[in-house]
């Protein structure tokens, strides 16, 4: 039986508690991912939408110099994310008004909505380059912080995104570089 000389007041839990801080270590996070489920969900930002964060794995440290909250690499296995202390590799995740789905569905439901919008002959080369940058992104993002003059605002997401597609596009296919950067600077224009 619980001694009742011995308890105290714990205070409600709220939705702010459950915001990530990348900054903290991985095993922190971790805890709060486990602690906040099921209510009421971890969750972080991603272009200024609300991605909630069901399931997370601590990695060990890589020794990666890479800014806490970035995306380290994606595939079928989960979203790998830089924290303070190592990585989390998000395994379960959901996105505004979609229910929760392994990580590696989440990735492969996203890209048909788009490919139905597109050409026959243009799907091919959409799924190379979303692919292809998502998978090459770590190393593309080394290089635009080495060629920009100022780091990127979290509002620039779109900016950095067409950047890093462009950049693959340079460094990756067989795209005429005249191409790749002009369609850079139009899709920036129309941001």
């Amino acid at each position: 039986k619980q001694d009742d000389e011995q308890s105290n007041y714990a205070p409600k839990i709220t939705k702010q508690e459950a915001l990530v801080n990348w900054h903290e270590p991985v095993k922190t996070l971790v805890l709060k991912i486990r602690a906040f489920n099921p209510f009421p969900i971890c969750y972080s930002t991603l272009s200024g939408e609300r991605i909630r964060i069901w399931k997370g794995v601590a990695v060990p440290n890589q020794d990666r110099k890479v800014v806490p909250g970035t995306i380290i690499h994606t595939d079928k296995s989960g979203i790998l994310v830089q924290t303070g202390e190592g990585c989390l590799l998000i395994t379960a995740l959901q996105l505004p008004g979609k229910k929760p789905l392994h990580a590696g569905e989440v990735l492969n439901t996203l890209l048909p909505e788009y490919l139905a919008k597109v050409d026959d002959r243009d799907r091919g080369l959409l799924q190379q380059l979303c692919y292809g940058t998502l998978r090459f992104y770590p190393r593309l993002s080394i290089y635009l912080a080495e060629l920009l003059a100022k780091p990127f605002k979290a509002k620039d997401f779109d900016i950095e995104a067409t950047l890093a597609c462009s950049l693959y596009q340079l460094l990756e296919t067989r795209i005429p570089p005249h191409a790749a950067v002009n369609e850079a600077v139009a899709t920036c224009q129309n941001l």
